[in-house]
Order: C-alpha cells, then sequence, then structure tokens
C-alpha cells in the first residue's frame, strides 16, 4: 500500500494456509479484485463458473445496500428521524 501523501509503501493483510485477511477499507468494491478471488477459488476447488448466469457486481451491490435499508426502516422510527431532518431535535 501507498500512502498518498507520504509516498510511503507498506505490506497490508496476513494469512495462514488458505485463509488471507487485509484491513484495507473497500477492497473488494473494484468488481475485478472480487471477480479474480472468486476465480482463483473456484479453479482451486475444480468448481465450474457458470458466468451467463450470473449478475453483475454492481447489481449485486445494489441489492444488498436494498436489503440493508430495508431492515433498518423496519427497525427504526423513520418518521422521527425525518422529524429530527427536517426540524432539528
Amino acid at each position: 500500500i501507498t500512502d498518498q501523501v507520504s509516498s510511503v509503501t507498506r505490506q497490508d493483510g496476513t494469512w495462514k494456509d488458505n485463509v488471507y485477511g487485509t484491513y484495507v477499507h473497500g477492497i473488494f468494491d473494484q468488481e475485478h479484485v472480487a471477480q479474480a478471488l472468486v476465480d482463483a477459488i473456484a479453479k482451486h476447488k475444480n468448481i465450474d463458473l457458470k458466468k451467463e448466469n450470473s449478475i453483475s457486481f454492481a447489481e449485486f451491490k445494489e441489492t444488498q445496500y436494498d436489503l440493508l435499508a430495508d431492515g433498518l426502516r423496519k427497525s427504526l422510527d423513520m418518521k422521527k428521524i425525518y422529524e429530527i431532518l427536517e426540524n432539528g431535535i
């Protein structure tokens, strides 16, 4: 990782056997990164991915955001939140 301000480069993450981790926020936000990981796992496990049946990464993310929003709307007092947004506390 290269710091955009100081230009200092450092490594991030760790792994053990087939488990990998990183603290890089948004690492899977770019579809090609997520797809490369899925492809590598599928190849390792001899799984045939049928791309014609898949949805785009952007569509998947939007679906997940919609599910999150629905859950929040059901769990929160949205009327009160909108009242606070419009009138303040």
